[in-house]
């Protein structure tokens, strides 16, 4: 509660100083007792261990800097870091933001990417486009008029007369030309957009930059650099859009979605292993007895908490029982209830429920078809307050039938009473007149009934089932979306707030509608950043407050809000959206109508062929005249403006019709003779052929026959002839292909959400239906409330020239409704939609600036539920079914979709094996002198030397700037040339140390390459103007001194594994670059054919126009991006050179087509590589892993011949790193792994290293799928291996393991034998030398008792 309303006073933009102090002690107090309880730091489970409290601690951290230091600029501004409490306080939360934080590390070198391809991007823009965008167009002076030198500077800064828009030009080819009495003048004022738009030096180069990479506005920088320096830098903004900027930004919501599924997998883990602990407990409850809780009645214990609840619990359940006897067990008398028996039957009868939805769809099309000034309006208010009651009655039979709780026990009934409520206050609502209040927006609820259809439309009953469970996420996401903007703004507020009352600082001295003057204002400001309108806000900001405030600020804004915030909106939906969702409930149906055409045409074909005629006739690709049919491409796009008012090329045009028309009719011909006619029409491909042909027969009836000439329109249709190249291009029809098989599960989806379109496009009516008509003057300015304040009195001054208008794009009818949604939702054109929302006054009432601001709250909620969620919801779809239809697609796809995912880590890892091949290791040189230098290039210090060397001429790289100083000059090429130098030095010592091997390396080539071009550079730049050399050719050669910084790829191995995700997506990537350059085509012939003749006016000029087909194609290469589609639209429709609706249709189809679908394929194909990348990770062997395997392999092997000694396996396997190392002693391990041994005791390296891969993934089971697809990677693997063929094994480790315990077996029992046999010997010696020496103890014993006897017998005495 105390960060709520902490949260409030920082809102309110006021110096609460005592409350400040007041919550810093609340928090300081909450901090001291967690430490007091659980210690700071030193123990496991202390307080600072947690990582939740980390945020607690640097929030109250903060709030002392913030009280300690008020005077430092800018450090209040971190109070707003308070909110983040709000994280750790909610556990909902905890998922997404640990969800962030683990992804933190990849996505630090995602940015890393991102700051990388920044850098080369601004100093290529620097080298190429350094002061081009100050070349401008400057009204010629009389030739008798002197001015001075600051009447001159003062004179050049002026724009052009009202009627030019664009004054910035060029004199070379193909660049912008100046009108009649201007001169296109070098150097001449500010660039663009105030100075903020330039490559003149690498602050602003970088933010221009960044701006192209978010692709916000960028076709301003877009037109501008073409005009300037001419057409063919198309290709530096293509390689920028399709590699640059939809790869990068999407890796980041790779990484994101890819963090939080994991994470979400892990709580769902979590989640279920809870549930079956609780499901243990309430079994073991069950068991207790009942007489134990009237025993613990009798002696309960008074503190026993746990007793009160379940008394309390038991309590509760008798009100329910007895509330639930009172209102749903009504015991009345016997009629009423067999009546209330066929009332049921009634209500829930099949027929019953078909009049209700019959209802609903009349209501929705009541609604739908009211618009402003309908003649009809009182006939469909009748038709709704008819249907309302129907409803109404609906719902009272039905609680007659169910009573009460059992019918609010249903969702749809409760929601369904809910809506009846509803209309029953919009009749009292508008029976007391109350005109203060808009009771549009209450009715409006009653479309909510379209969502009753999920009972019979399974597709959103699944759909909306889905978005209910995951409702809870979705809601913790959007409470992430508050704090994020609540923080942002609270920030923008106290930094640069004030900055904005500055009204001298902007161009018209008015404060811009979008500002941070208040919390409501900044709260939309921020809103509009992170949708991705930063640049703009930006230039604002700069005009009046300081520069290291706004670019941190806006930067920071939208890097957090849109690449991580809104993200994660697209990673729930992938997460919970699969591509089977939509349709797994359809399984179980009967077979579509396809499916029994299918049958039947399989029946024909059983008739129609003979067993001799089954053979599939394949068409020869000779037959198919591909240069007939490039030819026939050239020939359309000749057909511009220019050429059509020449008879001549008309003519030949003409002549040529005949020829391509006659030549695919001989095709047809062949093809239905080759194929026959029921294959030939069943092919999808062959049928498309046939309706082009029918096309150009009557294409040619139309002209050259006065009665067909109606069907001259269908010349138009000759632009998709070029579909005929989809069938011809193995990897453009298998991208069409499974786009196609997309195509159900897509148009569900989308039916879907153009009903939450149509919910919101009947809300827009309703609010403001008539209310964006204006007053405006001669010049089509909007006049002041103060002069004019309504349509009367506009109308009554029509003398002055004053006109009442509407705006083109309203919510004057559906139709219109929906067009507006469009803008909104791809953030084109939605600022002017919005601020004539916000400036609505009322019907016939002139608008006024900010009249009506809160109702941008309904823009806001659409912008959410209806792009963030819903538009969101049907990219996520398109993704997810072109995934899952592309993997079943390819090759062996549908086995691998049998595998479970254990088996798929292991298929995957061997199939990476057979891609990898031993390489030889450059031997040192036998020469010393040679020797000394290979050493040095193979220093561990070297690389890092070169590492820093680069990075110290990027460094010096970026000072490169417009207007430097000759001195500054001088100073710089000198130092380029010792880079030169340096670099030059060090491919001369690797040359040296590696001889001739230095040339086998690509790095090495391209290494040379970039030194001899920038030599050359060198050298023309010293003598450059004595020769005449010319500058643009200077700057490209200069261009070559970039390609030093791709080396830093080869050292930064995050960097160099998201390239390799960009590497191994580049073959299906060019194929759907492939066809989205065919769909450009054709409606870039569309639109010459339609909109040759477009007067140029507004956005239309010399560049932007469908005059010839270069200029069509440069726009519709802006348009892929939906960047600044709604003004050309604007144009089309003010035209009048065709019908409003072929308009709409031509632009918006193109928009759908290409910005939605094959766009978001794009991201698919990213999405999928980059998954697989990951499931490397998470399989445990990385291509790292294998390149490492071969490096130290390169080792033992030099030579490359694949083959190690067995004696050596031990130490190779010892030298290897995680997570294939097997540390000694390894004798047993290796024995394990039972790898096969060949002739000569020799091993292969693909066997060890695929046994080092099956031990790393685990044990897995074998099935038949995982069987047929190891078969099938053995086969890759001896065609990559012929020489593991050759050798035949002759044993196994294990054998030899085997082999060699047998013989230490067999040793030791000889060696205990042996040991015996010398005992048993011992001991005999001993036992004969015992004997022995008992018999010398005898003769002893006798020569003694002999000599005792002779001495006794002598002295007479006994012994």
């Amino acid at each position: 509660f105390s960060i709520f309303i902490n949260m409030l006073l920082l809102a309110m933009n006021r110096n609460f100083l005592v409350a400040d102090y007041i919550f810093t002690v609340i928090y300081s107090v909450e901090m001291t007792i967690k430490i007091l309880a659980r210690g700071f730091v030193f123990h496991r489970f202390s307080y600072l261990r947690n990582a939740w409290n980390w945020l607690d601690f640097t929030v109250i951290v903060l709030a002392y800097l913030t009280l300690a230091f008020p005077f430092i600029p800018g450090l209040s501004a971190l109070r707003a870091f308070r909110a983040l409490k709000m994280i750790s306080l909610l556990p909902g939360l905890r998922t997404i933001i640990s969800a962030i934080f683990k992804s933190a590390k990849l996505m630090m070198e995602v940015l890393l990417l991102m700051l990388f391809v920044l850098l080369v991007i601004t100093l290529f823009g620097i080298q190429i486009f350094k002061g081009v965008l100050r070349r401008k167009c400057v009204r010629n002076l009389d030739p008798d008029v002197n001015v001075t030198y600051e009447q001159w500077s003062s004179f050049v800064q002026n724009k052009l007369q009202d009627d030019i828009d664009i004054n910035v030009c060029g004199n070379a080819s193909s660049t912008g030309r100046c009108p009649a009495n201007y001169t296109c003048l070098s150097d001449v004022g500010l660039n663009p957009n105030s100075g903020f738009t330039s490559y003149d030096h690498f602050g602003w180069g970088f933010v221009t930059s960044f701006q192209l990479l978010t692709l916000d506005r960028w076709e301003n920088c877009y037109h501008l650099i073409l005009r300037s320096s001419g057409l063919y830098y198309v290709f530096f903004f293509t390689v920028i859009v399709m590699f640059a900027s939809y790869y990068i930004v999407n890796l980041v919501l790779a990484v994101v979605a890819s963090s939080y599924e994991k994470e979400f997998k892990r709580k769902e883990k979590i989640k279920k292993e809870q549930e079956e602990i609780l499901e243990l407990r309430r079994r073991k409850e069950k068991m207790v007895n009942n007489n134990l809780y009237f025993y613990s009645m009798t002696f309960r214990d008074p503190y026993d908490m746990e007793l009160y609840s379940s008394v309390l619990m038991n309590f509760v359940g008798t009100l329910k029982t007895r509330l639930h006897e009172k209102l749903c067990s009504w015991t009345c008398c016997a009629p009423y209830l067999k009546m209330q028996e066929k009332l049921k039957k009634i209500m829930t009868h099949s027929l019953c429920e078909g009049c209700i939805i019959c209802c609903i769809f009349l209501n929705t099309i009541l609604l739908a078809i009211d618009y402003y000034k309908a003649p009809y309006s009182n006939f469909l208010n009748q038709g709704n307050t008819v249907l309302t009651a129907i409803f109404a009655i609906e719902a009272f039979l039905k609680i007659l039938a169910f009573n009460l709780l059992p019918y609010l026990s249903n969702g749809w009934n409760a929601f369904d009473f809910i809506i009846v409520m509803l209309s029953f206050v919009d009749w009292g609502l508008t029976a007391a007149n109350f005109k203060s209040f808009d009771i549009s927006v209450i009715r409006s609820f009653r479309m909510l009934r379209v969502f009753k259809l999920a009972k019979s439309w399974k597709t959103l009953n699944v759909l909306i089932t889905v978005i209910f469970a995951s409702l809870k996420e979705m809601g913790n996401l959007t409470v992430i979306v508050v704090i994020v903007i609540y923080i942002f703004a609270v920030i923008g507020m106290q930094l640069v707030g004030k900055d904005y009352l500055n009204k001298a600082a902007f161009p018209d001295n008015q404060v811009p509608r979008w500002n941070f003057t208040s919390f409501y204002k900044s709260f939309l400001m921020v809103f509009r950043v992170i949708c991705g309108e930063w640049v703009e806000p930006l230039y604002d900001c700069m005009r009046c407050s300081r520069i290291y405030f706004c670019i941190p600020l806006f930067f920071a804004t939208y890097i957090i809000g849109n690449f991580l915030v809104l993200n994660l909106f697209l990673a729930l939906l992938l997460n919970f959206f699969s591509g089977d969702t939509l349709t797994a409930k359809e399984s179980n149906n009967s077979p579509p109508l396809s499916t029994h055409i299918k049958k039947l045409l399989t029946v024909i074909k059983l008739k129609r062929f003979s067993k001799h005629h089954s053979a599939k006739i394949q068409p020869n690709e000779a037959v198919e005249g591909s240069n007939v049919k490039l030819s026939q491409l050239l020939q359309l796009q000749s057909d511009d403006k220019y050429t059509h008012n020449n008879a001549k090329i008309q003519e030949i045009l003409q002549y040529l019709d005949y020829f391509y028309t006659a030549f695919f009719n001989l095709e047809m011909l062949l093809k239905l003779i080759g194929l026959g006619a029921v294959q030939y029409f069943t092919n999808v491909w062959t049928l498309l052929d046939f309706l082009l042909v029918v096309n150009g027969w009557l294409s040619l009836l139309s002209s050259n026959i006065k009665a067909f000439s109606s069907l001259r329109s269908l010349r138009t249709l000759r632009a998709l002839r070029p579909l005929r190249a989809i069938s011809r291009w193995e990897g453009m029809r298998l991208v069409v292909n499974a786009l196609i098989r997309s195509i159900p599960s897509i148009s569900n989806v989308m039916l879907v959400c153009l009903v939450f379109w149509l919910i919101f496009g009947i809300v827009g009516v309703q609010i403001y239906g008539g209310k964006f008509y204006q007053c405006v003057d001669r010049n089509g300015q909007r006049l002041s409330v103060d002069i004019v304040n309504n349509v009367t009195e506009c109308q009554a001054n029509s003398d002055k020239g004053f006109k009442w208008v509407n705006t083109e794009i309203n919510f004057d009818n559906i139709m219109s409704a929906y067009l507006a949604l469009l803008q909104v939702s791809t953030f084109e054109g939605w600022m002017e939609i919005m601020a004539s929302a916000a400036d609505a006054r009322g019907i016939d009432l002139q608008p006024q600036t900010d009249a009506n601001v809160y109702s941008l709250l309904y823009f806001v909620a659409f912008i959410i539920v209806g792009t963030f969620f819903t538009l969101n919801l049907f990219i996520g779809v398109i993704i997810d079914n072109f995934n899952t239809v592309h993997k079943k697609s390819r090759k062996e796809g549908a086995l691998v979709m049998l595998l479970t995912e254990d088996q798929r880590y292991l298929y995957d890892a061997l199939k990476r094996l057979s891609k990898v091949k031993p390489i030889k290791q450059i031997p040192p040189p036998t020469n010393i002198f040679f020797l000394f230098f290979y050493k040095v290039v193979n220093h561990r210090y070297f690389e890092p030397a070169t590492i820093i060397l680069i990075v110290s001429n990027m460094l010096f790289m970026t000072s490169d700037h417009y207007e430097q100083t000759e001195v500054y000059s001088y100073v710089q090429n000198v130092i380029n040339v010792l880079f030169t130098a340096l670099f030059s030095v060090e491919a001369v010592l690797k040359i040296l140390g590696l001889r001739l091997y230095y040339f086998t390396q690509a790095w090495n080539i391209f290494d040379i390459l970039v030194i001899i071009t920038s030599i050359i550079g060198n050298l023309l730049d010293s003598v450059a103007t004595q020769i005449g050399f010319s500058p643009t050719m200077l700057r490209v050669l200069r261009l070559a001194r970039l390609g030093r910084l791709l080396r830093l790829v080869r050292s930064l191995k995050g960097i160099r594994r998201l390239i390799f995700t960009l590497i191994i997506s580049v073959p299906a990537l060019f194929n759907i670059g492939i066809l989205l350059f065919l769909v450009m085509f054709i409606y870039s012939i569309l639109g010459m054919n339609l909109f040759r003749d477009l007067p140029r006016n507004g956005s239309i000029n010399e560049i932007v126009n469908f005059e010839t087909f270069a200029n069509s194609m440069l726009l519709l290469f802006r348009l892929t991006t939906a960047a600044g589609w709604n003004d050309v639209l604007q144009q089309l429709l003010v035209s009048n050179v065709q019908p409003n609706i072929v308009c709409i249709l031509f632009m918006s189809s193109y928009i759908l087509i290409s910005f939605i679908v094959i766009v978001n394929m794009y991201v698919a194909v990213i999405l999928e590589n980059f998954n697989q990348a990951q499931e490397q990770e998470m399989a445990g062997v990385t291509d790292d892993d294998i390149d490492m395997f071969y490096e130290v392999w390169s080792k033992y092997d030099p030579f490359a011949s694949q083959f190690i000694l067995y004696e050596q396996l031990s130490d190779f396997l010892d030298d290897l790193k995680p997570p294939m190392r097997i540390p000694k002693p390894n004798a047993v391990k290796l024995a394990a792994l039972n790898l096969p041994v060949t002739n000569g005791n020799k091993l292969h390296c693909l066997d060890i290293l695929r046994a080092m891969c099956c031990v790393i993934v685990g044990n897995v089971k074998e099935t038949d799928p995982l069987k047929e697809l190891q078969g099938n990677i053995v086969e890759r693997m001896q065609k990559k291996f012929p020489i593991r063929n050759t050798m035949q094994t002759v044993t196994t480790t294990l054998m030899i393991r085997k082999e060699v315990k047998a013989a230490m077996t067999i040793q030791k029992a000889f060696r205990r034998w042996r040991k015996r046999q010398r005992l048993k010997l011992e001991n005999m010696r001993a036992e004969k030398k015992s004997v022995h020496s008992k018999r010398l103890r005898r003769k002893a014993s006798r020569k003694l008792q002999l000599c005792f006897s002779v001495i006794n017998g002598k002295d007479g005495s006994r012994p």
